[in-house]
């Protein structure tokens, strides 16, 4: 009762993670099923998704958290020069980020800070 009271229900935080789910699949392009994509599995989604959901971040700050860890699991196999997907992905994060921000799903303060993490993993793995 005291989360539907504050808002947090069951029913708000399925579309939530719909919303997530919606958001890595279609607009960024990530394979979400760990059976189908090896890369997916272990980057503990679920409880980042959790946090964002409680601290009350929009799905598009909760998705492009966990589009950044899968860029870095997925560089970290291979460097950005020969992997495609990661090169394809990063131009998919800097564009959404850019639209985000234009919605206002996304603090304008954010895209800096996504736009540096970009540069840090090109540079270590570039």
């Amino acid at each position: 009762m005291l989360k539907t009271l504050l808002g947090l229900g069951d029913d708000k935080r399925d579309k939530f993670n719909a919303r997530v789910a919606a958001l890595l699949i279609q607009e960024l392009g990530i394979d979400a099923n760990y059976e189908t994509n090896p890369n997916f599995e272990g980057l503990g989604h679920v409880d980042l998704m959790s946090k964002c959901f409680y601290h009350r971040r929009t799905p598009e700050h909760c998705a492009m958290q966990i589009a950044l860890s899968y860029l870095e699991k997925i560089v970290k196999g291979r460097p950005f020069s020969k992997n495609g997907e990661a090169v394809e992905l990063e131009a998919k994060i800097r564009k959404s980020a850019d639209f985000y921000t234009a919605q206002g799903a996304l603090f304008p303060e954010l895209k800096p800070v996504i736009v540096q993490v970009i540069s840090k993993l090109r540079a270590e793995f570039g």
